[in-house]
C-alpha cells in the first residue's frame, strides 16, 4: 500500500481535482440555496457531490492498492478523431516494442513527444501477475487513462532519455 505522498504526481493531481470539484459543486449549491432558497439546486448539488466523493474513494483505493500500470513511451502515431469516443495512439516503448492504446478523443497528443500513461488494471489481468495490465489491441474502452508529459521546466522532452531505464510496473495486489 502506498501513502498519498508516494503516488505519482499526475495521480495526485487527478485525485485532488476530484475532491475540489465535489467541494466546489457543493459550495455553489449552498450559495444558491441561501440566496434563492432553492432546495432543488441544493439536492442536486449534494447528490452530484456524493457521487464525486464515491468516485474519489474508488480512485483512492485503486491507486493505493497498486491496481494500475504506468507505460512510458514516445507517441509515434495518433489516430484521427472521428465520431467515436476514443482514438488509437501508438507508443514506442524504450525496449523498441510498439503498443497501441485507446485514449479519450479530447486528449491532445503530439507525435514525437514522450508520455507516461496510467492504465487501470482489469480483474483478469490483476489476478495473473505475469501479464501486463495494458492489453494492446484488446483494451476495453472503460479503462481510465491519465496522461503525464515528461516535463523539464515548461518544455516537453521530444525523446526519452536513452540513459534512463524505464521500468514497466506490473499489476500487483
Amino acid at each position: 500500500m502506498k501513502r498519498f505522498k508516494e503516488w505519482p504526481a499526475a495521480l495526485q493531481r487527478r485525485w485532488a481535482l476530484l475532491i475540489s470539484a465535489g467541494a466546489g459543486i457543493l459550495l455553489v449549491g449552498l450559495a444558491v440555496f441561501f440566496a434563492f432558497n432553492d432546495t432543488m439546486m441544493l439536492a442536486l448539488s449534494s447528490l452530484l457531490t456524493l457521487f464525486l466523493m464515491l468516485r474519489c474513494i474508488y480512485f483512492y483505493r485503486i491507486v493505493r492498492s497498486g491496481g494500475y500500470e504506468a507505460i512510458d513511451g514516445v507517441c509515434i502515431s495518433a489516430g484521427r478523431v472521428g465520431i467515436r469516443k476514443y482514438r488509437r495512439i501508438r507508443l514506442l516503448l524504450s525496449d523498441g516494442t510498439k503498443k497501441d492504446i485507446l485514449i479519450d478523443k479530447h486528449t491532445s497528443l503530439r507525435v514525437g513527444n514522450s508520455y507516461r500513461i496510467y492504465l487501470r488494471c482489469s480483474a483478469e489481468h490483476c489476478t495473473d501477475t505475469s501479464k501486463s495490465c495494458a492489453g494492446g489491441e484488446g483494451i476495453p474502452p472503460d479503462i481510465s487513462i491519465k496522461l503525464n508529459c515528461n516535463h523539464q521546466g515548461n518544455r516537453i522532452h521530444n525523446r526519452l532519455d536513452p540513459h534512463t531505464p524505464i521500468q514497466r510496473k506490473q499489476c500487483v495486489h
